[in-house]
């Protein structure tokens, strides 16, 4: 009988009975509750008939209408309950209660002509290619030319037109990209009106946490929530099983990468990624710390908000997260490879004492030949080549073939001499020579005013901690070639088909493409 009068109603259920294009009835408000035995979901649908619907009142209140009918205050309603077997597949079971105010006003009756065309949802067959499109990092743009192309080579328009059908359309719109989107990330667990910190709290919280995979808990080793007045920042430090045994495997007592980079989701946020290499030379991505900007520094760049107490407070929460291994000793490397940031080395050597830092060549050499670059610029254009080409061989020389302390040091004095003379000399030319040079020397001088700080950037500190892990030198990486095509990957690869427009992922999508998708890969 339920069923009976749910067809003669004219109802629908989403997903599961289509609406006719002549119905009234719309959905007003919906809900759902998984129930405690078994997959089934138990459905709420309240359904208000049109022509008693304000558009200018409600939750999202519009200015122009959009319903087929005019309101004309009926107030007609619906209260329908149902269960699924389960949220995806969702085969209705049962019709547990329709009640509610079936009678229509005469003037809603006789509306028998809608006043403006009625949106009809997009045929599932079209909706579905469109979707295996987008799942393959088609381009918004592009899914809809395809989708239109196949639509009508499988639907013929001179077929839909002799035959109309009041239930779909069979044109792909722009708009069915966007609800393509909500669908998938819904599949994914990121309800559509969720904001990425709600979602990463209830994921993450240490009370009842409610992710949508259980990889999540099993990776989080560390999560602080931003809570206004009492945190000043988002932390989450994110390590897989899988990713803790290769760091003990592949880095405890040998070599660790750091590389901290910005720019992968639309939040104002920094990732720091650690990386050990493999016995096949090949990098093995094992932590990510994910921590926001402070609110404060809005005005500033999102690079920029960080420092040495920051990272060396993620840096010991992945370590404690790390455990101790069989011996009951603490994960420590002996070689920490970085770029120039000098917060990233402190927060090294303050964790770990014993560490050999190593800085990698490439920003080394950006660092040198940026310096180069702005100290000669007074100098004559016509006249700035001998000067670049003998600084230029002097850096090269120190990072590639000088392997003495003393000698390097001697090197630099050569060079402070000759352009020292230069400066004292007869034409204004020479002079703004040897200044330039001077000024670039006295800005070169800091990276050899200790031994250790020369060690850490020189072709000596390379021959140290080879023979410290025992490994020929040309197993020391000095680029980041390994970081760089990781960080590529995470950008442009995997995440290619969650940019929407060309928008960033989500933080809280990034999070669990990441968990789910890319760091399986690995493994």
């Amino acid at each position: 009988r339920a069923f009976e009068l749910f067809n003669q109603s004219g109802l629908h259920i989403p997903g599961v009975y289509s609406c006719d294009v002549a119905s009234k009835w719309s959905i007003h408000h919906s809900s759902s509750r998984k129930l405690q035995k078994g997959s089934f979901y138990r459905f709420t649908y309240i359904l208000q008939c049109i022509c008693g619907c304000d558009h200018t009142t409600g939750p999202v209140p519009t200015a122009k209408q959009q319903m087929p009918y005019d309101n004309v205050g009926c107030n007609a309603f619906i209260k329908l309950v149902v269960t699924f077997d389960s949220n995806l597949t969702r085969n209705l079971l049962a019709i547990h209660e329709i009640s509610g105010h079936f009678g229509h006003l005469d003037a809603c009756l006789g509306c028998k002509v809608a006043s403006r065309d009625a949106r009809l949802p997009l045929h599932p067959s079209i909706r579905e290619y469109a979707r295996s499109l987008l799942l393959k990092g088609v381009p918004g743009p592009s899914v809809y030319t395809q989708a239109n192309t196949w639509a009508q080579a499988v639907f013929p328009p001179i077929q839909t037109a002799f035959t109309p059908d009041p239930f779909y359309r069979y044109t792909y719109v722009p708009h069915d990209t966007t609800s393509l989107y909500h669908t998938l990330k819904l599949e994914m667990g990121i309800s559509q009106h969720s904001s990425p910190e709600g979602n990463i709290y209830i994921w993450f919280r240490p009370d009842n946490p409610s992710p949508p995979s259980p990889d999540l808990t099993a990776t989080c080793l560390f999560y602080q929530p931003f809570v206004q007045g009492e945190t000043d920042r988002f932390i989450l430090v994110l390590s897989t099983p899988e990713q803790r045994q290769a760091t003990w495997q592949h880095g405890h007592h040998k070599a660790v990468l750091a590389d901290l980079t910005f720019g992968f989701c639309s939040a104002r946020a920094n990732l720091w990624i650690l990386m050990v290499i493999d016995e096949h030379y090949r990098g093995i991505p094992v932590a990510y710390v994910i921590f926001s900007a402070k609110a404060s520094t809005a005005h500033r760049g999102v690079h920029g908000d960080y420092n040495t107490g920051l990272l060396e407070t993620v840096l010991s929460h992945w370590i404690s997260g790390m455990g101790t291994n069989s011996n009951d000793e603490q994960f420590t490397p002996y070689v920490g490879i970085t770029d120039n940031d000098t917060r990233e080395c402190t927060a090294m050597t303050s964790l770990w004492p014993d560490i050999s830092l190593l800085l990698r060549l490439f920003h080394t050499w950006q660092a040198w030949r940026a310096g180069l670059n702005h100290h000669i610029k007074g100098v004559p254009v016509e006249a700035r080549g001998p000067v670049r080409s003998r600084l230029a061989w002097l850096c090269m020389r120190l990072l590639k073939d000088i392997v003495n302390y003393n000698e390097a040091k001697a090197a630099l004095e050569q060079e402070k001499n000759h352009f020292q003379s230069l400066w004292h000399g007869a034409t204004i030319l020479e002079q703004k020579q040897g200044a330039g040079g001077l000024e670039f020397l006295k800005n070169l001088s800091p990276y050899l005013a200790s031994q250790d700080m020369w060690l850490q950037w020189s072709q000596a500190g390379v021959i140290q901690v080879a023979n410290k892990l025992g490994v020929p030198e040309s197993k020391i990486p000095r680029t980041n070639n390994h970081l760089e095509v990781h960080n590529s990957h995470l950008k442009h690869g995997y995440f290619v088909h969650h940019q929407h427009g060309g928008q960033l992922p989500r933080v809280d999508v990034w999070v669990l493409v990441l968990v789910t998708e890319v760091v399986p890969d690995f493994f």
